[in-house]
């Protein structure tokens, strides 16, 4: 299962490929589509995954 979240508004999916070593720690590879190519390094903290959200009312709601 892929994880899906929201960065700077849009949403994103945790990429689970191999990243060939090019993300860094402080970092997560994510795409815009679940599990596809390419991915894209965000902050690590800069990511709010659905299933931290405390309530479905504080979930922005992505740009389209």
């Amino acid at each position: 299962m892929t994880r899906k979240g929201t960065f700077n508004g849009d949403t994103v999916y945790e990429y689970s490929g191999h990243t060939y070593g090019v993300i860094s720690p402080d970092g997560v590879a994510v795409t815009k589509e679940p599990d596809t190519f390419p991915f894209f390094e965000v902050p690590a903290g800069s990511v709010k995954w659905d299933d931290e959200w405390d309530d479905e009312d504080e979930r922005p709601q992505a740009t389209p």
